[in-house]
């Protein structure tokens, strides 16, 4: 991800991108864990903790856009985050991906153009 770039669009463009590297490793893996989750409670606070760390990390994402762009006017930086912690989750890949048949590079592209349109204002 493009996390200098001053562009924006680039920086959330990069975060799709960056989706396409990493879901396809990391998203059965992650979806895996949910499933055991389910009846251990070890790998559910591992479960928990994993999705904590990618809501850190796209809090520091909104924080960067934040300071580069201007947000929707009814956003807040955390809620921003929570969009973005929302569109890199492992279960929307296993929808779109898993589930639909669309390719990585399809995802990766519907995720950048998805966080433009909901967190950049676009007036």
């Amino acid at each position: 991800m493009q996390a200098t770039s001053d562009d924006p669009v680039s920086l959330l463009r990069g975060l799709g991108t960056l989706t396409t590297e990493v879901a396809p490793r990391i998203a059965p893996l992650l979806l895996l864990l949910a499933t055991a989750a389910e009846s251990d409670e070890e790998i559910a606070r591992l479960r928990a903790e994993l999705d904590d760390e990618r809501l850190t990390r796209m809090n520091h994402v909104a924080r960067t856009l934040a300071g580069k762009t201007k947000l929707r006017a009814d956003l807040t930086v955390e809620t921003a985050g929570e969009i973005m912690w929302t569109y890199s989750s492992p279960e929307l890949y296993r929808l779109l991906v898993l589930g639909r048949g669309w390719t990585a590079e399809q995802f990766g592209t519907f995720v950048g153009e998805a966080l433009i349109a909901a967190l950049l204002d676009s007036s």
